[in-house]
C-alpha cells in the first residue's frame, strides 16, 4: 500500500468508519468522510469531482478496493502505522461533526454535509441555505431546508467553513 492508502484507511478507522465496501451505503460513507477530513485539513491528496451524490473520487474507491483485495498488508497498517497527533485531532473533531441530527441516517448526514461544503468551496452556491437547497434539488437530492441548516451551522461551527 502506498501513504495515501495508508492514510485513508487509518483515517476511516479513526473515525469509526468501518472500511466496508460491500454495500453502497458504506462506500458512500467512507467517500464522504473522507472528503470531509480532506475539508477539516487532513492532507492525503483525493481529488474530488460532483457525481449523483455529491462529491466523489475514483482514485479514492480504486485505493480502498485495492487496500481490501490484500489482507496482509491491511493488518501492516492497523497494526504498524499510525497517524500523527495533528491528523488525529483534526479527525476527532469531524468524528464530532459527523453526529447526525434526531431522524437522519449517518451515511444521508456525510452526504448532505460533503455535499453543501462542495457547492460553497468550488463556488458553486453561495453561503446562502435557500440557495444550497435549490442546487441540491436540482441534483435531485430531497433534503428539506432545516437539514440544510444544520449541515451549514455544523461545517461553520468545525469551522470547515469560513
Amino acid at each position: 500500500m502506498d501513504r495515501r492508502q495508508i492514510a485513508a484507511v487509518l483515517a476511516l478507522e479513526r473515525l469509526s468508519i468501518p472500511l466496508r465496501l460491500d454495500t453502497f451505503e458504506y462506500r458512500l460513507l467512507a467517500q464522504k468522510v473522507l472528503y470531509l477530513a480532506q475539508a477539516g485539513g487532513l492532507g492525503i491528496g483525493y481529488p474530488y469531482s460532483w457525481y449523483l451524490r455529491g462529491p466523489y473520487s475514483s482514485a479514492l474507491t480504486r485505493d480502498l478496493f485495492a487496500s481490501q483485495a490484500d489482507p496482509a498488508s491491511m493488518e501492516d497498517v492497523t497494526q504498524n502505522w499510525k497517524l500523527d497527533d495533528n491528523a488525529g485531532e483534526r479527525l476527532d473533531r469531524i468524528r464530532k461533526l459527523l453526529q447526525p441530527p434526531k431522524g437522519i441516517r449517518l451515511w444521508d448526514w456525510s452526504e448532505l454535509l460533503a455535499s453543501v461544503h462542495f457547492l460553497i468551496d468550488r463556488k458553486q452556491a453561495a453561503q446562502d441555505t435557500e440557495e444550497i437547497e435549490r442546487r441540491l434539488r436540482a441534483f435531485g437530492k430531497n433534503f428539506s431546508r432545516r437539514e440544510v441548516e444544520d449541515a451549514f451551522e455544523c461545517l461553520k461551527e468545525y469551522s470547515l467553513l469560513r
